[in-house]
């Protein structure tokens, strides 16, 4: 039985829309899958806030490390301002996820 259902849900997988495929989940398991509908506005935005978290996360990461090769020759910030600058940076992005989630309270993902 359970060679049956792996087989069936590949295939659903396969050929089906992933809410189809959730439906079934649900029906044969009992518990229920969420399916973000990429090509809903909120979940685009969502995706986009994700994209830009991660790079900004990208971005202090290359940043700490190019200051790192100053902090080696003795020509780097203080610990204290290179604190404030990362502070700054993960503060600018809570806020836009909280704006996010003001705006958009029952999304289920944020």
């Amino acid at each position: 039985m359970t060679n049956l259902l792996i087989a069936l849900l590949g295939i659903m997988l396969a050929t089906n829309k992933p809410i189809t495929t959730s439906n079934f989940i649900k029906q044969v398991t009992g518990k229920s899958v969420y399916v973000a509908d990429v090509n809903d506005p909120v979940e685009k935005e969502f995706i986009k806030l994700l994209d830009e978290d991660d790079q900004t996360i990208a971005d202090l990461d290359t940043q700490l490390k190019e200051e790192k090769k100053f902090d080696d020759k003795g020509a780097g910030i203080p610990d204290a301002l290179r604190s404030i600058k990362i502070d700054q940076k993960f503060e600018a992005m809570e806020k836009k996820y909280v704006d996010f989630i003001n705006r958009h309270p029952n999304h289920v993902r944020a």
